[in-house]
């Protein structure tokens, strides 16, 4: 449809493929109004200003004018100089690599289990040790020399040396060793050792096996010599390295008894070249309350025999062989219980009537005034019994425990015919034989 203004037509246009199709809008002047949706829109004026020539004049098409890009042309018309900027420093910073990669080395360092790959601007490898702060301890190994030049790829192992505590001779320190045997280190250390001395690796005594790692602690006990009189044998020496007289005798094999007796006590601490005295005890039996107890006792009687067992012989007890007798390896004492006891038959005394004439009361008749009590009669045998069983019994014996008391009985009677009874008249002394 034609009007007075110019003819628009839709045109496509290939890219720069061919491929690729935009729509725009045919002016009368012939010329494209580009649409918003057109990707190089907006860089037109921007590459139009720049090479000289202004935006074509739109026809009044009834279309809204194109925003102008203010904002964005201002970063678009400083981009080269960042891009300048950039690439000045990417120059800079690839120089500065060139000069470190050139002027420094690049080490590998095997310590123990651990590598550490490091560049050092340093020259040695003692130089490279002191600037990271790796102590080197002079037991400690270096498969190169401190002075040694650095080269790009030189590998540098470290074996560190291991600490063990030692302790011997009342003195405790620390030592480095690249050692895993006790006795090598002990060796390395110096520290000489006896015969009979013991050695604790960890608090265990050293075992025969071989050691893979390396001990902690190693603990040198020194032995003592000591004297050990057992009975009636000769002396014997001992070598130990015990605390006390017990833990000396048991480590030298020396049996006790529990009535063995030991002097210096088996609790005592020991000291070198101490004496030390076993009394033997003496084995035998005991017979007592049908039983046999089998006892040892360093007593030189019986009766002390008894009495380190614990038996006790009480009121009429008696023991065989007697108290005093000499103890005798192999013997056997029999303690006899002994108990004595009263077998009491017990009997009634009767009481007498006794008759008092009376002129308080009627004549004829009686009163009572005193009842009668019937006294007690006790009659004893004495028994006696050893181990529970009859031995003898003594002649009996009466004791009256209570007299029996008369019945008294008042009578009536007149005064007259009461007659007094003559006065009495004390007997003099009759001699003997008269």
């Amino acid at each position: 449809m034609r009007s007075g203004s110019a003819r628009q037509s839709r045109r496509t246009v290939s890219g720069p493929n061919g491929s690729s199709t935009k729509a725009f809008t045919l002016g009368a002047a012939g010329q494209p109004d580009l649409i918003s949706k057109q990707p190089f829109a907006r860089l037109t004026p921007y590459v139009k200003a720049v090479n000289g020539y202004s935006q074509p004049q739109r026809p009044k098409s009834g279309l809204p004018p194109p925003k102008q890009p203010v904002a964005r042309r201002s970063i678009l018309l400083i981009h080269p100089l960042l891009l300048l900027s950039f690439a000045l420093l990417s120059l800079l910073g690839l120089v500065a690599l060139g000069i470190y990669l050139i002027t420094t080395y690049s080490v590998r360092i095997v310590v123990e289990q651990s590598v550490f790959q490091v560049r050092t601007y340093q020259r040695t490898v003692g130089d490279l040790l002191g600037e990271l702060g790796v102590f080197i301890a002079p037991q400690d190994r270096l498969s190169l020399a401190p002075e040694t030049p650095l080269t790009n790829g030189l590998t540098l192992y470290i074996d560190k040396a291991e600490s063990v505590i030692l302790e011997h001779d009342g003195e405790r320190r620390r030592f480095l060793t690249h050692e895993s045997q006790p006795l090598a280190i002990l060796a390395e250390a110096g520290v000489p050792l006896g015969d009979y001395d013991q050695i604790l690796v960890d608090g265990a005594p050293l075992a025969q096996a071989t050691y893979h790692l390396t001990p902690q602690h190693v603990r040198v006990l020194r032995a003592r010599m000591v004297q050990v009189q057992d009975g009636d044998q000769p002396p014997q020496t001992v070598y130990t390295v015990a605390q006390t007289i017990g833990e000396a005798l048991h480590g030298a094999r020396i049996g006790l008894y529990v009535a063995d007796r030991v002097s210096p006590s088996v609790s005592a601490p020991l000291e070198a070249n101490s004496l030390i005295t076993i009394r033997r005890s003496v084995a035998f039996s005991i017979l007592l309350d049908g039983r046999v107890l089998p006892s040892r006792s360093t007593g030189r009687t019986v009766g002390e025999a008894l009495a380190e067992s614990g038996v006790a012989l009480i009121g009429l007890d008696y023991c065989l062989p007697e108290e005093s007798a000499p103890l005798v390896a192999g013997m056997t004492i029999r303690v006899v219980r002994v108990t004595e006891e009263d077998e009491i038959d017990r009997s009634e005394i009767d009481f007498q009537q006794v008759f008092q004439p009376d002129t308080g009361i009627p004549p004829e008749t009686q009163k009572v005034i005193q009842a009668g009590v019937k006294g007690v009669l006790e009659r004893r045998v004495r028994v006696r019994r050893e181990d529970g069983v009859e031995v003898s019994r003594s002649l009996p014996y009466s004791v009256v425990v209570r007299d029996p008391r008369h019945e008294v009985i008042a009578v009536g009677a007149t005064p007259a015919l009461l007659t007094p009874m003559p006065p009495l008249i004390p007997l003099s002394p009759t001699a003997p034989g008269s």
